[in-house]
């Protein structure tokens, strides 16, 4: 009979069981096809993964894990130019789900204080920062008792490589784009906003 040394696989037929391959490098699996007797791959594969991941190959003989399902709540947070003082919720709202190398969430929020804070407003807390493929995002954001005279329609803007959503309405007379602050917003406003985006 034919010997084999650890790491080697031995099979057999009608005639002497015969080493198939010689020891693999630790991490990579048997490959084969319908022309050739198995052997190990040249690449190697990660020993672990975490819940939720899965395998994939980015490029020739390269294998990396990505997270494949993930599904989970978090906390968005209204910012008035950079800070959050005074502001109170009755609902607060996030959740997301990743797909690979996709981020699909929806957040609402309903304030009952808008706070103290002044300047420019932004929702902070998103759960994994954007790509930074140079790609940027603009999402519908249906408001309730948010102000802005000559707006059309208010959206949410997520640059590259970032975690926060900026906050703009949009005049249709002019086409121009204006960033919201605190002066729009109520002690009672509500907002809310669904989308995607690659990661």
């Amino acid at each position: 009979l034919a010997t084999a040394n650890n790491g080697l696989l031995v099979t057999g037929n009608t005639g002497i069981p015969s080493v198939l391959a010689g020891p693999g490098t630790t991490g990579q699996i048997l490959q084969s096809n319908a022309a050739a007797a198995p052997s190990f791959s040249t690449a190697t594969y990660p020993s672990t993964t975490g819940a939720n991941t899965m395998l994939i190959s980015t490029s020739a003989n390269v294998v990396t894990t990505t997270s494949f399902v993930e599904a989970t709540t978090f906390t968005p947070v209204l910012a008035f130019g950079g800070g959050s003082t005074g502001i109170t919720y009755s609902s607060q709202y996030g959740k997301y789900e990743r797909v690979g190398n996709t981020i699909i969430f929806t957040i609402y929020m309903a304030l009952t204080s808008k706070g103290s804070s002044t300047g420019t407003a932004a929702i902070t807390g998103l759960p994994v920062t954007s790509a930074n493929d140079g790609g940027n995002y603009d999402f519908s954001m249906p408001a309730w008792n948010l102000t802005a005279a000559t707006a059309t329609c208010f959206l949410a803007d997520l640059p590259a490589n970032v975690s926060a959503l900026g906050l703009f309405f949009l005049t249709a007379a002019t086409g121009g784009i204006t960033a919201l602050s605190d002066t729009h917003f109520a002690n009672n406003t509500t907002v809310r906003i669904n989308g995607s985006y690659f990661v």
